[in-house]
């Protein structure tokens, strides 16, 4: 190193450059051990510079004290401390910064987001009584410095720590670290460097100090071996007290921390600053010097703009290199807005003509040019952090400038005013409950803190019951993607004994996706980042399961999507015919009305009423008839089925044992048994669906088949069929069954002569296209509507009837004044009997016999009824009475869960 430059060997304190992690200990970070004295054992240290640091198992905090090379005896085993950690991705760089503070923008020194508090700038005293009275670089107390605050709301062993850039080491020269620190106070903690691993985050101990200097600043020299990029890292402890502020200044690294590439600079600092010092750049595998010959200011900007600054200042002194260094460029010729001084003109390598190292080309830089990678998002302060974390709810720029521009982020939501794009569906057992944090059974706080803070919250409480399901859904279909660009972020919250499940789901045309689950109580808020992939549109769903009982609590909070994820230019583009939901997502138009929610908000089940087949068995058979051409009927059932290992435990439509289904039981009938439903009759069409959900499970299952009877020719047709066991499962069928003639579709189900082997159906509908405009108003089931009668005026042919009409009209209404003042009169008459009573009581002033006027009316109602309502008298048929939705039932008992089924209905057999 020549003279002048700002490198010197200090007095080497004891340190120890790494520790070797016990057998079995997890890959991580080795951060602190100690010795754990045995009660009773005494302990005098004999060397304050080695110490080792533990965490206690039980506590969340490490404890330190100063140790001794070799332990006393009766002193504990080792217990290692590992800490897995994450960091942001530092920004690869060829050259390593020093710093000294003064900027507002700490050079290339990062806050660390995984410690306790943030190291603070400072100038003058840091405190009273504690920490230094002026800066290391200039001496006074205008000059800045980092301390760490010991004062309140501080704790014992309340870290901070900085990370410093990537610095890919010379393979030549060795790297060096040179910082300046200050210890002061008479509870001071601890000041630990480490360095680590750019690969794998891996962390070793450099060397580490808790001594009370006082009031004197420190210098201390770290060699960094290695030829593997990597990181350094400073950290503050927080000792037993206020008094005990610990500061550091004037970080420097030595030229051998320069990464080797053709083309790469590096600054020789001068003594007397940071920011200016000899060029040098490497060719040939060794570094030069450049001739001055040809330089301008706009060389300098360039020079400046590759080492990582912003600006270029006119140099203030020469700093000749050794002789033995080349003379390496000269003429550089350079507009100033070059990436790398190789891109500017020049004379060419070698080519230094009379120069000396007299004439060595000296810069002077100022400003921090901090450039994010192509991964990273770069905060308005200019810090780096992997792209993904921003718009995520949670300040990871310490600006919050991350969390500012964001409306590009679709499904963003911290539910403070509502929930936003997000639905609560109607097809699950109950809604999540958006409600402040301390209006939670374990009154948590939101996910930033927030006790008033709203979330989404899921009540286990009674009258939920074990598996109940709560949903959450974002209705727009987004572009399908597989590149890695979408990715949803939400925080969760999970405590409690039985806490059940949170689960995320992608929900395509194909059905739903699983892609994440949460089971494992936390009680803590924790993030996570799920990539969304499917090649087909989709949906984002979250589900909440209740555990095994009532002491179990989910919450979820401050959900956002990436950019990558794309909505759909065009919800509606499916083949066919489509539905708009009011939601705002379309589905097919041959999902309407068939029992299952295909809308979020089930606004494809609100308008069903067209469909007379429509039937989910809660009170009957609807329109549906058993059959008297087959050997048995149809059960309608409720929760288990008699048999056991057969048949369903719930309905399809209400998924629980309340709900209602039909069924064959095969128990005691032989062998190709048959029973049969048949609708009423079905008009023409030619394109019509029928819809039904079945449940197949049994060893000794027969079939299920659907017909269509054609009624003009009385002829036959099977239509559709399966066969055996089709597991513990409600499936859903859609048959064609449309033709140009009358029809009834017929519902048969077989057995194989083994008790094993009921099946049963549910939610039975078909298409719309099923029922013309004209034939909804025309055609009608089997029963027949009640004639009607309808009047013609026909007073030109007949003029006698104007009179007869007349004369009729007004006996009637003379006949009606006489009913009205007949029954005035005789309610006026019996007022007046009830009425004197009251008065009789009230002159005799007991209080025990007076009545209210409500009890008086309804002593009235009881001794005078008035007049029954006139019998019903059915007026002209509409359309709803021509299309019944309750078929007539003489036996309509209702089971209760794991009963014996309902015997046979006996509706009007038909052919």
């Amino acid at each position: 190193m020549g003279e002048g430059e700002a490198f010197f060997r200090p007095r080497i304190f004891s340190t120890f450059s790494s520790f070797t992690p016990a057998v079995g200990v997890l890959p991580g970070r080795l951060n602190f051990f100690r010795l754990n004295p045995l009660p009773g054992t005494k302990y005098y240290p004999d060397d304050r510079e080695l110490h080792l640091l533990r965490r206690e198992p039980s506590q969340s905090k490490v404890h330190w004290i100063p140790d001794m090379m070799s332990p006393p005896r009766g002193f504990q085993q080792l217990v290692i401390f590992i800490q897995l950690l994450q960091f942001t991705t530092g920004q690869s760089i060829e050259h390593p910064l020093p710093c000294d503070f003064e900027d507002e923008k700490p050079c290339f020194w990062a806050q660390m987001r995984d410690d306790d508090f943030d190291w603070t700038r400072q100038s003058g005293p840091s405190g009273f009584r504690t920490g230094p009275q002026t800066d290391h670089t200039y001496g006074n107390a205008t000059g800045h410095y980092m301390f760490i605050e010991t004062s309140a709301p501080r704790q014992l062993d309340d870290v901070a720590r900085l990370i410093g850039p990537v610095i890919t080491p010379s393979a030549t020269e060795q790297c060096k670290m040179v910082i300046h620190y200050h210890m002061d106070g008479s509870t001071i903690g601890l000041l630990a460097v480490y360095k680590r691993q750019y690969s794998d985050n891996s962390e070793s101990l450099l060397w580490s100090d808790f001594v009370d200097y006082n009031d004197v600043w420190q210098q201390r020299e770290t060699v960094l071996t290695g030829p593997q990029p990597f990181q350094v890292i400073i950290e503050g402890l927080r000792g037993t007290g206020n008094y005990g502020d610990i500061a550091v200044d004037d970080i420097t690294f030595s030229p051998g921390c320069f990464k080797e590439d053709e083309g790469s600079l590096r600054m020789v600092y001068a003594s007397n600053s940071f920011y200016e010092g000899r060029l040098e750049i490497f060719h040939n595998s060794s570094w030069g010097t450049i001739c001055d010959t040809g330089w301008t200011q706009a060389s300098s900007r360039t020079a400046c703009r590759q080492l990582g600054y912003m600006e270029a200042n006119p140099a203030t002194a020469a700093l000749p290199g050794s002789g033995s260094a080349p003379i390496v460029l000269s003429n550089v010729a350079c507009s100033g807005t070059e990436n790398s001084l190789t891109d500017c003109t020049n004379n060419g390598w070698g080519n230094a003509g009379s120069c000396t190292h007299a004439n060595d080309v000296v810069v002077r830089c100022s400003g921090y040019r901090k450039e994010c990678q192509y991964n990273e998002f770069t905060c308005a302060n200019e810090d780096c952090i992997p792209s993904g974390l921003d718009c995520d709810f949670t300040s990871n720029c310490r600006d919050n400038s991350d969390e500012a521009s964001c409306s590009l982020f679709p499904g963003r939501c911290d539910f403070q005013y509502g929930l936003c794009d997000w639905i609560q569906p109607k097809n699950d057992d109950f809604d999540w409950n958006r409600v402040r944090g301390r209006e939670t059974a374990i009154n948590i706080q939101d996910h930033n803190g927030d006790q008033d803070g709203f979330l989404l919250y899921m009540d286990a409480a009674l009258p939920r019951e074990q598996d109940d399901k709560t949903r959450l859904i974002l209705p727009q279909s987004f572009k399908p993607t597989n590149n890695g660009n979408c990715v949803i972020r939400f925080y969760h919250y999970m405590s409690g004994r039985d806490v059940g499940r949170l689960t995320l789901y992608i929900s395509d045309i194909n059905g739903k996706t699983q892609l994440w689950e949460g089971s494992m109580p936390a009680a803590t808020w924790e993030r996570e980042a799920v990539e969304l992939q499917s090649n087909v549109p989709f949906q984002v769903l979250f589900e909440g399961t209740v555990g095994t009982s009532h002491l179990g609590h989910i919450a979820l909070d401050d959900i956002s999507l990436t950019t990558g994820c794309q909505f759909e230019d065009s919800a509606c583009s499916l083949t066919g015919p489509t539905f708009t939901c009011t939601s705002g997502e379309c589905v097919s138009k041959e999902h309407l009305c068939d029992f299952n929610h295909n809308c979020v908000d089930g606004s494809d089940e609100d308008d069903c009423n067209y469909d007379p087949g429509r039937c989910d068995f809660e009170t009957d058979l609807c329109n549906w008839n058993q059959s008297d051409q087959d050997n048995f009927d149809f059960q309608r059932g409720q929760g288990s089925t008699d048999t056991s290992y057969t048949g369903p435990q719930t309905d399809h439509t209400k998924g629980n044992a309340r709900g209602h289904y039909v069924f064959i039981d095969s128990s005691g009938h032989q062998s190709n048994h048959k029973a049969r439903l048949v609708s009423y009759d079905l008009p023409a069409a030619d394109t019509c669906k029928f819809r039904l959900y079945y449940h197949m499970f049994g060893s000794g299952v027969g079939s299920l088949i659907v017909s269509k009877r054609d009624l003009a020719s009385g002829s036959v047709q099977e239509l559709w069929r399966t066969t055996g066991d089709q597991g513990f499962q409600w499936l859903f069928a859609s048959v064609n069954v449309g033709g140009p003639n009358k029809y009834q579709v017929l519902i048969e189900a077989t057995v194989v002569g083994h008790e094993q082997g009921d099946i049963a159906i549910d939610d039975l509908s078909f298409t719309n296209d099923c029922y013309s405009e004209e034939q909804s108003s025309t055609d009608s089931p089997q029963t027949s509507p009640a004639p009607t009668v309808t009047l013609q005026w026909t007073g030109q042919n007949k003029p006698w009837l104007v009179p007869v009409i007349a004369g009729v009209v007004c006996a009637s209404v003379v006949v009606l004044i006489l009913v009205g003042l007949g029954v005035y009169l005789y309610r006026r008459k019996h007022k007046r009997l009830n009425d004197a009573e009251p008065i009789i009581y009230q002159n005799q002033s007991n209080p025990r016999t007076q009545h209210s006027a409500q009890e008086s009316m309804e002593m009235e109602q009881q001794m005078h009824p008035s007049s029954p309502p006139p019998p019903y008298s059915e007026a002209q048929t509409t359309y709803s009475d021509r299309y019944p939705t309750k078929g007539m039932m003489t036996s309509d008992r209702v089971s209760t869960p794991g009963s014996r089924p309902e015997t046979p209905l006996t509706n009007v057999h038909v052919h």
